[in-house]
């Protein structure tokens, strides 16, 4: 009955270990919730005062003519066959779904709509592993309109590309523009680095529209 004992004792002894052990493992990554859930809406908050200070386009209201005579005028439209396979200048954003590039060379890690393991939540989108000091590219011409350091996803780049389109470049070792500049699809606009707190070198890519984040990988294309 004493050994009984002693072996009961033991193993309850053990037993409070893994509860305590489980109860920190629960409270860090409840903690790791609130801290990425503020990080999230931090930069969704971002995103939305951005989205409001940008100037919207004016559209131009064409005169009548007072001739009666027409003159014809040389073809300024961009058709997806114009598109030039680098950049795009001058297309709509709308058009390129399916023709952009991905920023940088790398693995994809994470996907946008899968579940982050180390919390539970959602990626908003794309996680690139690829080496320190990489060159990140811009998807599409665009104006930059953020370019500094934010909490959660290090040194970020925001590009506006008109009609409530943005891409988001974060976790990078430096940005190499500077807000107010534009930039053509194709530019050099950043390095990859480790600046946002991940446990690799990469690239946090994501793409929004009307500040709602949307699958970056359906608009990409991989060729």
């Amino acid at each position: 009955q004493i050994d009984e004992k002693r072996i009961l004792e033991l193993q309850k002894k053990e037993k409070s270990k893994v509860v305590k052990s489980l109860s920190q493992q629960i409270a860090e990554q409840r903690g790791q919730i609130k801290k990425l859930s503020r990080d999230e809406k931090r930069l969704s908050q971002l995103v939305s005062r951005l989205a409001k200070i940008i100037p919207k386009k004016k559209k131009v209201v064409k005169q009548p003519s007072q001739s009666t005579k027409t003159t014809p005028q040389p073809d300024t439209s961009i058709s997806n066959e114009k598109l030039p396979s680098d950049n795009f200048a001058g297309a709509n954003f709308s058009a390129l779904k399916g023709k952009l590039r991905l920023p940088v060379r790398g693995e994809i890690s994470n996907r946008f709509g899968s579940i982050r393991q180390d919390s539970g939540i959602s990626w908003k989108g794309l996680f690139i592993k690829a080496s320190e000091g990489a060159e990140v590219k811009a998807v599409a011409s665009g104006r930059v309109v953020f370019a500094d350091w934010l909490r959660g996803f290090g040194n970020l780049i925001i590009l506006d590309h008109g009609d409530g389109y943005m891409s988001l470049y974060g976790n990078n070792q430096s940005v190499l523009r500077q807000e107010g500049e534009m930039v053509k699809g194709g530019d050099t606009i950043a390095s990859v680095g480790n600046t946002g707190g991940n446990e690799s070198n990469g690239l946090y890519y994501e793409l929004r529209k009307q500040s709602r984040p949307f699958d970056p990988m359906a608009w990409s294309s991989l060729n």
